[in-house]
């Protein structure tokens, strides 16, 4: 995909491509909740969006263990684990926030288990690429925002306005 997409980069000509990109990504998300048949939209599974600069990951896998070791049926998309329930595997994707398929697949994954609550990174780069969209949100957690990443996001501005994406 990466190649091709690079591909199609030197072809049209960067204003034209930078004004389809939203386009393409909201398309792509939707056609992922579609297949998945929106997994976070049906029943009562709660999901629950950790974003900020720094500490997501250990926010969510510190939620995971809270609320496990609790009794809920628990699950969490991080940059080191996908866990349902007892049931964990590394993330080797290289990715905090997978692709669209990939989340909206470990949602309806993780409803098909019966998890009550699901905790999942949401990264500003996710967000800027539609990733969060089309997940209904139960709460959203912000860890913290300082000036890192601002070369993917053009400025401090668009960078907080990013992480205000994490709509419930």
């Amino acid at each position: 995909m990466g190649k091709i997409l690079r591909a199609i980069k030197k072809i049209i000509p960067e204003p034209i491509f930078d004004f389809f990109s939203p386009v393409y990504h909201w398309i792509l998300s939707l056609l992922a909740a579609v297949i998945y048949w929106f997994p976070s939209r049906r029943g009562r599974m709660k999901v629950i969006g950790v974003t900020g600069t720094s500490g997501k990951t250990t926010t969510v896998e510190f939620l995971y263990r809270i609320f496990t070791d609790a009794g809920f049926k628990t699950a969490s998309l991080s940059g080191l684990w996908f866990r349902i329930s007892d049931k964990s595997e590394p993330n080797l994707l290289k990715m905090t926030m997978p692709g669209r398929f990939r989340v909206h697949r470990f949602l309806y994954e993780a409803k098909k288990a019966g998890a009550e609550y699901v905790f999942i990174e949401v990264t500003s780069e996710g967000i800027k690429q539609y990733r969060h969209k089309f997940i209904k949100f139960y709460a959203a957690i912000l860890t913290n925002l300082s000036e890192e990443h601002l070369e993917a996001h053009g400025g401090f501005e668009n960078y907080r306005r990013a992480k205000g994406e994490t709509r419930i």
